[in-house]
């Protein structure tokens, strides 16, 4: 964890040292049935009381929460190997929020190699995202996989200074990353695929920059759809039609076999540029 929480932009520059455990004992039922909503964000309001931390999961099993979980700033989620969170059937909500939509909050991070799981097969409302930040500064996602939100797999609203990297995003209704209102908004070896489970084929994408979206960009990214059922997802990246968006730059990766398209500009103001070496069987259209 140091190589995460130290340097210049790390969590440590803004304070944050404690770990904070999700503690594998009678409270916490880790079983994949019970609820174990309490238990974790008791860690996280725990963690933020005392200046910020990391807020530990148990590797290796599944916790079930029965709600949405709220990140305080200055409070990093670690999702070590075999550690998944899921929404239970029925609830209908988002499963990560930070806690203050309307002011904000800085300094998030959920990072590690375990799963968030928004359970949409057994959720129905199609406007719930796995994670859901708005006004959100300063933040990472970091090695993670994202899966199966009833619509987005990570929504990013009016944030700025967020970073994804090593970020897997699949099986979501709709979008796999959807940043409205962003800037500098960045990824690096981003993999959305197989998403748009629900919404009405091609009209969701790997990536989608929308409604004044303006110096964003990835490295590396990799969009695709390989389901069997039959491939939904529209384009790798798109900066959606009429929305004003602007100066988003996307370097290198592999946009195969998507629904509609590798890649579509059509942002009415979009000078989006694309550099490197990009595989884009399905063309680009738009004027760049």
């Amino acid at each position: 964890m140091p190589n995460i929480l130290d340097g210049p932009r790390g969590l440590s520059s803004q304070g944050i040292t404690g770990i904070y455990y999700i503690a594998e004992d009678t409270a916490l039922n880790a079983n994949g049935r019970g609820d174990d909503r309490g238990p974790i964000q008791e860690a996280i309001y725990r963690c933020a009381t005392n200046g910020g931390g990391v807020v530990a999961g148990v590797p290796g099993v599944t916790c079930r929460v029965y709600g949405t979980l709220y990140m305080p700033s200055n409070v990093a989620l670690y999702l070590p190997a075999g550690f998944t969170i899921i929404l239970a059937d029925g609830y209908n909500v988002d499963l990560i929020r930070n806690y203050d939509q309307s002011a904000g909050n800085t300094g998030l991070l959920i990072f590690g190699s375990g799963t968030l799981d928004g359970n949409r097969a057994n959720n129905t409302d199609n406007n719930r995202h796995v994670v859901d930040w708005r006004g959100v500064s300063l933040a990472r996602i970091e090695g993670v996989r994202i899966k199966s939100g009833s619509c987005y797999g990570v929504c990013l609203s009016t944030c700025h200074d967020v970073h994804l990297a090593n970020v897997q995003l699949d099986d979501n209704g709709n979008h796999g990353l959807r940043v409205e209102y962003g800037y500098y908004v960045t990824w690096a070896n981003l993999r959305s695929y197989d998403n748009c489970r629900t919404a009405t084929s091609g009209t969701a994408d790997g990536v989608s920059l929308a409604v004044y979206s303006t110096d964003n960009g990835g490295v590396n990214t990799v969009a695709y759809d390989s389901a069997s059922a039959g491939k939904r997802q529209g384009y790798g990246v798109r900066e959606e039609v009429s929305s004003a968006c602007d100066r988003n730059a996307f370097v290198g990766g592999a946009l195969n076999d998507n629904a509609t398209g590798a890649i579509l500009l059509d942002g009415g103001q979009s000078t989006a540029f694309i550099l490197g070496n990009f595989t884009l069987p399905g063309g680009l259209t738009g004027s760049p």
